[in-house]
């Protein structure tokens, strides 16, 4: 839900620095309040995976013209949004799950995810 209107704002526009940190925490404010904020680290891993998806934004610069850089950059970001997460998550709760699979498996399906999010909404290249 997260990388879905970024995806959709790359392929058409050049984001500026900052708006996927802007999306992501509108995104985890209605969560945050639901809880009272209770769970403040956990909604900041969200932010500071907005600021790493800006960050792949400047490095990556995707866009329509450029297919193989908008995969890598859907495919990354949501590997990165996880992989934030669980590590947060695990060090708020005192310890990693005690089934590898969950730790290791969830980030990687999350950016195959990613992935064929990017594939479906660009799946050829713009012809100019």
């Amino acid at each position: 839900m997260l990388l879905a209107p970024v995806l959709l704002l790359v392929r058409r526009w050049q984001l500026p620095f900052g708006s996927v940190t802007v999306l992501f925490t509108v995104g985890v404010l209605m969560p945050g309040a639901q809880t009272a904020f209770e769970n403040l680290p956990i909604l900041l891993s969200f932010v500071a995976a907005g600021v790493a998806s800006d960050l792949l934004i400047r490095w990556l610069r995707p866009s329509a013209e450029r297919r193989a850089a908008y995969w890598a950059f859907a495919g990354l970001s949501a590997l990165v949004t996880w992989s934030l997460f669980i590590v947060v998550a695990s060090a708020a709760g005192g310890g990693l799950p005690a089934v590898p699979e969950l730790w290791t498996g969830a980030p990687a399906v999350a950016g195959l995810i990613g992935l064929a999010l990017g594939v479906l909404f660009l799946p050829e290249a713009r012809r100019t």
